[in-house]
C-alpha cells in the first residue's frame, strides 16, 4: 500500500529498521560538543507519547499547534506528536527578544492555537519572564520533556492526503507573516520531486544548521531524511554563526553527501576559514551543495570553490535551487552542470536573457537553478498584461503543482491575488510566486522579486545587482550588510542605500561619493540618499536576512538611528567649508531648484553634481526648464551635463544675464587630438589589401560587429581575431557566437576562423595580455576598429576613454612590430556643428572645426578622426567609414531598441502620434553597411579616403507616417510641441522617454535636434562610396512599406508594439 504521509513513513521505518539512525544533533557548549543520534523507533515512541498527551488534553483534529523551534530532539517528537494527534502543528523561533515575542503574538492570534510544545527551559522561561506570562493564560504549554504517557495510549486516528499538516508562516523579509497551509499530500509530492532531483540515488548522510521553522530545514532536513533514508547531521544555527567553519567540519567529518544554504553563508566561510581549517577540512564526499532561498551571486560560487578546491571541494557540487514556502519547499534544481551564464546587461534591463554584451562592456552573470521536477508546471507571465511570455523573456514566475499550498490561513482575499492565477488555454489555478525570472533552454533562471524591482526610466534595475557591484567597486564596502530599496520622490523611483558599518576611520563623505559614482556607472542613475547605521541596525527577520521593506518603512518614517558623516580632517575643514559655500543669490536659487527636483535636503554644496545627487536623464528637462524660467534665459542640454554641479551651472548663468560671449572653451579637444609620438608606422611588408590573411576586429559583440564578422567570413579568407571581454576564450567565442545567432546569422563554419582575443578598450593595450598582445602584432595585417561606446546623454569626458582612448590603442598596435591596414569605423554625426549646417558635407572634409557638437559622442569620433588622420600623415593605410542611422536587418528585420531611430519610431506608434516636422531620417540597413565596408576596405584605392556609408533614399516623417497607418497603425501627425508635451507626460514605459531631454530645446533655437536633423542639416556627399561600390550590386535597399513591415513585425514580437497588418 502506498504510504500517503509522513507519519506513514515514520511508523514502517521504525518496524523495518528500529535501531537505524536518521538524526544526529551536534550540540556545542562551551567549547565542546556532544553528539545526540536518534533511532527510528525513538522517534516514533516518543511521538506517540506527545500524541496521546495531546488526546487526553482533549486536542480536535485540525486544531494548531505551535512549537517553540528548537533545533533540539525534542522538535522531531513534536512535530510528529502533533501530527498524530491529528493537530495542524506551527514552527515559531522561541519568544527570546522583543521582535520575536511581537512575531510569536501575531501568529498565536492568526492561527488561534491552543497548545504549545516546548522543551524545559522554555517551558520555565514562559512561567518566570514577565513578558511572556501572556502565553500560559492564552493556550496550554506542554512540557514534552516532563510528558510520562505511554506510547500505546496514542490513539490513532484517520488521516487525509488533503489534510493540513502544518501551517508555514512566512519571515516576514517582505512582508507581514502569513500561514501557508501545507497539506499532506503537498508535502509528499514535494518529497518526490526531491527525489527526482537526486535522480533516486542513494545516500547516507547530510548536514544542515538551515533552522526548522525555515522551509528549507524542516522539509529537506526532518521528513525527507525518513522518507528517501538518509541520516540528518543537525547542529542549531547559532552553532554555525559563532563559528561558521563548524559546518564545514561536520560535513568532512561525517562524509556528507549533501548540505544546504543560503549563497551569504557560502560566502561567508569562503571569506573567513583559515589554511588550518583548509588543512583539516575534506570536502570530496560532498556531491550536492544546495544553494538556495536568497539571490545566489556567482563570485560566490567562484570564491568557495577556489577557497576550497584544495580541500577536495568540486565545483560542480553547487546545486543552485529554487524554492518557495508557497510551494512547500522544493521547485527547481541544478544538478551537477555549470549553473552560471552571461546575458548583456542592456537587454536584461529590458526583460531579455541575451548573450549580447554591449561594447560598454556590461554584462551580468545569471544563474540557472535547472529544471522543474514531478509534473510541475511553470509559466513566466507578463505581469501587466497577464501574457505568457516567450522564451528568454523575464516575467513573473506562475506555478502549478502539488506541491503548492492550497493559500494563506484566513486570508480569503489575498489567496484569490495569489494562488487563483488564471490563464488563457492553461486550465487550472496557478500560483503567482512574486518572483521575477525566464526560462531558457527548458532551465529557470531567477532575475528577482517584483516587489523588490527598482524601475527608472523604463529600465529594471535590482537591488541585489546594486549592492554587488558597490562591494566590487569598493574595498571599504565589501564585508557591509546593506540594504538597496526605492523611495518615491516626487512622483517618481529614486534609489536609497542604508549601510551598516563601524565609520570609525573612514571618510563617510568620500565613501558616499565612490558609491553614488559607482551606481551611476553601471546603472546610469544615483542614489537618492546613501547613509549609514551601525552595524547590526538594518532590521532583520529570525533568519538574518535584512528586511527590505521594514528598513523602507522605517527610512520613510525617519525611525532608522543612521549615524552623521564622518568630517574631513580638521586642518582641511576651513579649506573645504570655504569652496563649497553658497556664496550668492544667483546659487541659492540653483539650490532651491535642485531641491525641487531631487530632494537634495540642505546639506548640499556648491561644487555638488546634480547627478551625483540623484539626478538622471529625464530629470535635465526639468531642471533646464526650471532653470530658464527662474532666470529667463535660454540653455541647452550640455548647458547642465557638462558643468552639473550648482557653481558650474550659475556660473554660465551668470554670463548670459550679463550678456557676456558664451564661450564654451573645447580646447581640450584639440588638444586630446595630438597623437602619441611613439605611434609611429613603419614600411609595410604585406601590399595586399585585397586579400586579409589576419584580422583584428573591436566591438566584436555589437550590432554592426556581428554583421562585420560575417561579411569577412563570407567575403575573405582571413582568420579574425576578435576582440572581446570575457573571463576565458571560450567564454568568449560562446559571446560572439551567441550575439550572431540572436541576430540569426551565425554558422557553424565560422567557429574554426574566429579567434577570441581578451581585452578591453578602455586599458593599455587593449587590456590584452602582453605576451598575446606581441604575437597578435607581429601577425595582424588588417585592424578593423569597429568598437565604442554609444550613449546620447554622456558628455565627452566620460565617454573619451573608451572612444578616444581606446582609438589610440588601436592606432599603437596598427604601427606595433609590422605596420597593418587601418579600418576606422566612424558616424556621419560628425558633421553635426554649425561648420557643416546646410552645406555639403564633403566625404574627403578635413573636418578642421570640432566646437558646436550637439552630443559627447561625436565629439568623441571627430577627436578619433584626428587621430587617425595624424596616424596617416605618419605614413599609416586608413580608411574612415561613416555610417548613417544603423537600423536593422532588410532581410530579417531583426533590430536592436538601442538607437534614437528605433526609439522614435516605436515611441510615435506608442503614442499614436508623429510630430509634424522637416526631418529627413536616414534609413541604413546594418547588412548594408557591413557589405559596403567590407567591399571598399578590399580596395586598394580606399587608403586616405572616407566614405559616408548613407542610404540616399531618404524617408520623410510624412512618408513614414503614411507607411506605419498602410501597416494597421492610427498614428497622427501633429505639432511638434504638442508632441513634445506628449512626449513629457508619458510613463517611463514609453521607450523614448530614457532619451526625452533630446527633446527639451524649442523647434525654433538653433540647438534643438529637430533643426539639427531638419533642415539646418547637412547635404551629404557620397561620391566616394558610390564610385567604390560600382559594380558590386551592393546598395542599399528603399525604405519602402516591405522593409517597414519587417522592422514593425521584429518590435512586435519583442512586445514593444502591436502587430503590424501585412
Amino acid at each position: 500500500m502506498d504510504m500517503t504521509n509522513v507519519v506513514e513513513i515514520l511508523a514502517a521505518k521504525a518496524l523495518d529498521e528500529p535501531e537505524g539512525i536518521p538524526y544526529t544533533f551536534l550540540n556545542y557548549k562551551d567549547g565542546t560538543r556532544c553528539d545526540i543520534n536518534i533511532s527510528y523507533r525513538e522517534a516514533y515512541d516518543n511521538a506517540r507519547r506527545i500524541a496521546a498527551d495531546l488526546q487526553e488534553k482533549g486536542i480536535k483534529k485540525g486544531d494548531r499547534v505551535i512549537v517553540f523551534a528548537t533545533q533540539t530532539s525534542d522538535n522531531v517528537y513534536s512535530l510528529y506528536g502533533a501530527l498524530m494527534a491529528g493537530a495542524v502543528f506551527v514552527l515559531v523561533p522561541p519568544p527570546i527578544d522583543e521582535p520575536k515575542v511581537q512575531r510569536f503574538s501575531n501568529i498565536l492570534a492568526s492561527s488561534g492555537a491552543k497548545f504549545i510544545l516546548c522543551n524545559t527551559p522554555l517551558f520555565r522561561a514562559a512561567k518566570t519572564n514577565p513578558v511572556l506570562r501572556f502565553i500560559h493564560d492564552a493556550v496550554t504549554v506542554i512540557n514534552v520533556e516532563e510528558i510520562d504517557t505511554e506510547p500505546a495510549a496514542w490513539v490513532k486516528g484517520g488521516m487525509n492526503p488533503d489534510d493540513l499538516a502544518y501551517l508555514q508562516y512566512s519571515s516576514g523579509s517582505t512582508s507581514v507573516p502569513k500561514g501557508i497551509m501545507i497539506s499532506q499530500r503537498n508535502v509528499m509530492h514535494n518529497m518526490a520531486s526531491l527525489a527526482g532531483f537526486f535522480k533516486d540515488e542513494p545516500f547516507e548522510t547530510a548536514v544542515s544548521w538551515v533552522p526548522f521553522f525555515h522551509n528549507i530545514g524542516l522539509v529537506a532536513f526532518l521528513f525527507f531524511n525518513v522518507f528517501y533514508h538518509f541520516r540528518s547531521v543537525i547542529m542549531s544555527p547559532q552553532a554555525f554563526m559563532e563559528k561558521p567553519v563548524r559546518w564545514l567540519e561536520a560535513i568532512s567529518e561525517f562524509k556528507a553527501y549533501t548540505t544546504a544554504g543560503p549563497n551569504s553563508a557560502y560566502a561567508l566561510c569562503a571569506k573567513i576559514a583559515k589554511e588550518e581549517d583548509l588543512k583539516r577540512i575534506d570536502l570530496s564526499s560532498l556531491k550536492c551543495a544546495l544553494n538556495g532561498s536568497e539571490p545566489i551571486d556567482s563570485q560566490s560560487l567562484k570564491m568557495f570553490s577556489l577557497k576550497f578546491g584544495p580541500s577536495g571541494f568540486d565545483s560542480l557540487a553547487f546545486c543552485p535551487a529554487y524554492g518557495l514556502a508557497e510551494s512547500t519547499m522544493f521547485v527547481a534544481g541544478n544538478n551537477r552542470k555549470i549553473p552560471v551564464r552571461e546575458v548583456g546587461y542592456a537587454q536584461f534591463q529590458k526583460n531579455l536573457l541575451a548573450e549580447d554584451i554591449a561594447d560598454d562592456g556590461r554584462k551580468k552573470e545569471i544563474i540557472s537553478v535547472g529544471k522543474v521536477f514531478n509534473h510541475s508546471k511553470v509559466a513566466v507571465v507578463d505581469p501587466d498584461s497577464g501574457r505568457v511570455c516567450s522564451e528568454n523573456e523575464i516575467g513573473e514566475i506562475w506555478l502549478q503543482s502539488e506541491s503548492v499550498a492550497d493559500g494563506y490561513w484566513d486570508m480569503p482575499e489575498e489567496n484569490g491575488k495569489t494562488f487563483r492565477g488564471i490563464l488563457a488555454d492553461h486550465p487550472g489555478f496557478y500560483l503567482r510566486t512574486g518572483d521575477l525570472g525566464a526560462v531558457s533552454g527548458g532551465e529557470l533562471y531567477i532575475t528577482g522579486r517584483c516587489k523588490e524591482l527598482i524601475i527608472i526610466n523604463g529600465h529594471n534595475i535590482y537591488p541585489q545587482d546594486i549592492e554587488r557591484n558597490i562591494k566590487e567597486d569598493i574595498k571599504d564596502m565589501a564585508p557591509c550588510a546593506m540594504s538597496v530599496f526605492p523611495v518615491r520622490i516626487q512622483g517618481k523611483e529614486r534609489v536609497v542605500i542604508g549601510i551598516e558599518a563601524n565609520t570609525e576611520g573612514l571618510d563617510t563623505q568620500s565613501l558616499i561619493e565612490e558609491i553614488r559614482n559607482s551606481v551611476h556607472r553601471h546603472f546610469e542613475v544615483s542614489p537618492f540618499e546613501v547613509f549609514f547605521v551601525r552595524e547590526g541596525g538594518l532590521p532583520r527577520t529570525d533568519n538574518g536576512k535584512i528586511q527590505m521593506f521594514k528598513v523602507k518603512e522605517n527610512y520613510e518614517s525617519k525611525r532608522l538611528f543612521t549615524m552623521p558623516d564622518a568630517l574631513l580632517e580638521p586642518e582641511n575643514v576651513e579649506t573645504a567649508k570655504a569652496k563649497s559655500e553658497i556664496t550668492d543669490e544667483v546659487e541659492l536659487k540653483i539650490k532651491k531648484i535642485f531641491g525641487q527636483i531631487i530632494e537634495t535636503g540642505e546639506g548640499i554644496t556648491a561644487e555638488d553634481s546634480f547627478f551625483s545627487l540623484g539626478g538622471d536623464s529625464l530629470d535635465t528637462v526639468h531642471l533646464l526648464s526650471s532653470l530658464e524660467e527662474e532666470f529667463e534665459v535660454t540653455l541647452i542640454l550640455k548647458d547642465v551635463v557638462e558643468k552639473p554641479t550648482i557653481r558650474g551651472i550659475a556660473e554660465h548663468i551668470k554670463k548670459i544675464m550679463k550678456r557676456e560671449d558664451i564661450v564654451n572653451d573645447k580646447t581640450y579637444l584639440y588638444a586630446d587630438c595630438e597623437l602619441p609620438e611613439d605611434i609611429i608606422p613603419g614600411p609595410y611588408q604585406y601590399s595586399d589589401i585585397s586579400c586579409p590573411q589576419n584580422v583584428f576586429l573591436t566591438g566584436s559583440t555589437g550590432f554592426l560587429g556581428a554583421y562585420l564578422i560575417k561579411e569577412l567570413m563570407e567575403h575573405t579568407q582571413a582568420d579574425l581575431y576578435c576582440h572581446v571581454r570575457a573571463d576565458n576564450k571560450e567564454n568568449g567565442l560562446a559571446r560572439i557566437k551567441g550575439n550572431m545567432e540572436k541576430y540569426k546569422i551565425w554558422a557553424d563554419a565560422y567557429a574554426h576562423r574566429i579567434k577570441p582575443v581578451l581585452g578591453d578598450l578602455t586599458k593599455p593595450l587593449l587590456g590584452i595580455e602582453p605576451g598575446e598582445y606581441g604575437a597578435l602584432a607581429g601577425m595582424i595585417d588588417t585592424i578593423y576598429h569597429n568598437g565604442a561606446l554609444l550613449n546620447f546623454i554622456f558628455p565627452y569626458n566620460h565617454l573619451k576613454k573608451t572612444n578616444v582612448d581606446g582609438t589610440i590603442e588601436c592606432l599603437r598596435l596598427a604601427c606595433r612590430e609590422k605596420t597593418k591596414y587601418f579600418h576606422y569605423i566612424s558616424t556621419f554625426s560628425v558633421y553635426d556643428n554649425p561648420s557643416h549646417f546646410q552645406k555639403p558635407a564633403l566625404e574627403d572634409d578635413p573636418l578642421t572645426c570640432g566646437e558646436g557638437y550637439f552630443l559627447g559622442y561625436s565629439e568623441t569620433k571627430w577627436v578619433s578622426e584626428k587621430l587617425v588622420r595624424a596616424a596617416e600623415q605618419r605614413g599609416l593605410k586608413a580608411t574612415i567609414y561613416r555610417p548613417g542611422d544603423i537600423t536593422g536587418d532588410s532581410k530579417n528585420g531583426i533590430w536592436e531598441m538601442s538607437d534614437l531611430v528605433s526609439r522614435v519610431l516605436n515611441a510615435c506608434i506608442q503614442m499614436e502620434a508623429i510630430p509634424d516636422i522637416n526631418v529627413n531620417i536616414y534609413i541604413t540597413p546594418v547588412d548594408f553597411i557591413s557589405r559596403a565596408v567590407v567591399a571598399l576596405s578590399t580596395r586598394e584605392d580606399s587608403p586616405g579616403k572616407a566614405f559616408n556609408v548613407i542610404n540616399k533614399d531618404i524617408a520623410g516623417v510624412k512618408e513614414l507616417q503614411a507607411i506605419i497607418n498602410n501597416l494597421g497603425y492610427q498614428t497622427k501627425l501633429m505639432p511638434y510641441k504638442e508632441w513634445q508635451k506628449m512626449l513629457f507626460k508619458a510613463t517611463d514605459n514609453n521607450v523614448l522617454k530614457i532619451l526625452e531631454s533630446l527633446f527639451a530645446a524649442d523647434e525654433s533655437e538653433e540647438t534643438a535636434i529637430v533643426r539639427r536633423y531638419g533642415d539646418m542639416e547637412p547635404d551629404f556627399d557620397t561620391t566616394n562610396i558610390r564610385k567604390g561600390l560600382a559594380g558590386t550590386g551592393i546598395q542599399s535597399p528603399m525604405p519602402d512599406m516591405s522593409l517597414m513591415y519587417k522592422y514593425l513585425l521584429n518590435f512586435a514580437a519583442k512586445g514593444h508594439i502591436k502587430y503590424p497588418v501585412e
